[in-house]
């Protein structure tokens, strides 16, 4: 039996929801940060877009109260966190996060865009990853950097 290399290169393949992910982080500074009791209080909340009627409708619920994805104060957002999706609709939705606590604090992520591709047969690149922040334009294309949101 002969036996011959092969062309093909065998890799792993790309964590497309990990390159894909927003990933979000809750100032935790003694000076203007979060609360233990707020980040013990954090709830997520999906919310579906009705383009005709320019409203939100909320979809469903997650309570975070404390668990959070690798780190104390740490959000992934993604196609696996913390809302489970069967592919890449996490962008088709606006989010929210809410605090029961005293604080009444809120903060709105909308216009998620994403675009991205192969780049060979190994690799995967994010060319483009936005979204707004309450308003405010956050732009962590090509990377996965945290957002950190302050109070």
């Amino acid at each position: 039996m002969l036996s011959l290399p092969s062309c093909t290169e065998i890799c792993d393949a790309p964590d497309i929801d990990l390159i894909n992910a927003i990933f979000l982080k809750l100032d935790t500074s003694e000076v203007d940060g979060f609360s233990e009791d707020e980040l013990n209080s954090l709830y997520m909340v999906r919310y579906f877009r009705v383009e005709e009627a320019d409203f939100d409708w909320p979809h469903d619920t997650v309570f975070i109260y404390g668990n959070f994805y690798r780190s104390p104060s740490t959000i992934r957002l993604s196609n696996d966190h913390p809302f489970t999706n069967d592919s890449l609709f996490y962008p088709r939705y606006n989010y929210a996060l809410l605090f029961e606590s005293d604080t009444l604090l809120e903060y709105r992520i909308t216009n998620i865009t994403l675009d991205s591709k192969y780049t060979g047969d190994c690799a995967y690149e994010n060319m483009v990853k936005t979204f707004e922040m309450n308003g405010l334009t956050v732009n962590k294309s090509g990377t996965t950097d945290t957002h950190t949101i302050t109070k």
